[in-house]
């Protein structure tokens, strides 16, 4: 909805304006940059209108405007607290529902979309990443399994969780048998200018990776769910200790060049940091579109 049309709507007085439109002008994160600001202005004005716009908020941003702590800033705001705690509840309500796919008009007649998402293992002794091709209705749990599937190592036997980069509002999360949480489609967020996120795997070993989606799908005549494009370094092995671990095994192998042979050399060590066959490894990742 356009700044002057909600503007309108609500009836605000000329100061309102002129705080919304500075407030609104200064924001970069397109999901806070509308109706976010503006809530937060009405309910410092104490305007009874809040409850219409927040009643109003897609549940993805009712859940950004409760996960940012907006509200934090009219607790203390005894005069508006009726106020306050309805909103409040709105927006918790708007938060707990789960919006209708966005939809998106059909590719040209021949092409299909993807996204290309580039996954980095953060903190890695060496550069370990995977870049691949997701179509365009991909949800989190594809993401999951196709950064499992292109690791080449993770065996999916430990929780996981997906957030946003900069915000860390969590999108969806699971123990490897599905998704739980948020389970829309990633390219809602794209839509909105998000495009960064990280995939956190197995909460002990604490890996982190940094996922970056690409701002404008591409258009490919191959009709397929995913594809792997290039990649990087070997995944470490499952339960090897975490990002230390991993260092301590890729100084293993250089110290060894490569030689397992030995007594010293336990199976889980015998680990190279730089192997990444490409042709096996799409050969298991790419999918076809059922």
């Amino acid at each position: 909805m356009a700044l002057v049309s909600v503007i309108q709507r609500l009836g605000m007085t000329a100061d309102q304006r002129a705080r919304v439109s500075a407030s609104w002008r200064s924001q970069k994160d397109p999901l806070s940059s509308k109706s976010l600001t503006l809530l937060d202005v009405l309910l410092t004005d104490g305007s009874a209108e809040a409850l219409q716009l927040a009643s109003s908020l897609s549940a993805a941003q009712a859940r950004a405007w409760i996960d940012a702590g907006s509200f934090r800033l009219h607790v203390l705001d005894g005069q508006r607290a009726v106020t306050f705690q309805k909103v409040f509840d709105a927006c918790l309500d708007r938060a707990e529902t789960r919006d209708p796919p966005k939809q998106r008009p059909p590719a040209p007649v021949g092409l299909h979309r993807y996204y290309r998402v580039t996954a980095t293992l953060q903190d890695a002794p060496q550069r370990t990443m995977r870049q691949f091709l997701l179509a365009d209705d991909a949800t989190w749990d594809d993401l999951h399994d196709a950064i499992q599937d292109a690791s080449d190592s993770w065996e999916r036997g430990h929780m996981w969780a997906i957030v946003q980069g900069k915000s860390r509002t969590m999108l969806a999360d699971g123990d490897g048998d599905g998704v739980a949480g948020a389970d829309g489609q990633i390219a809602d967020q794209v839509d909105v200018g998000q495009r960064q996120f990280v995939y956190k795997y197995d909460f002990g070993d604490n890996w982190r990776v940094a996922v970056t989606v690409a701002a404008k799908p591409e258009l490919l005549a191959q009709d397929c769910r995913r594809l792997l494009v290039s990649g990087q370094g070997a995944f470490p092995p499952e339960d090897c200790g975490g990002i230390g671990g991993m260092y301590r095994l890729t100084e293993k192998f250089r110290a060894s060049a490569g030689n397992f042979e030995g007594e010293e050399y336990e199976e889980d060590w015998r680990w190279d940091p730089d192997a990444f066959d490409f042709d096996a490894v799409k050969a298991g990742f790419d999918r076809p579109r059922r």
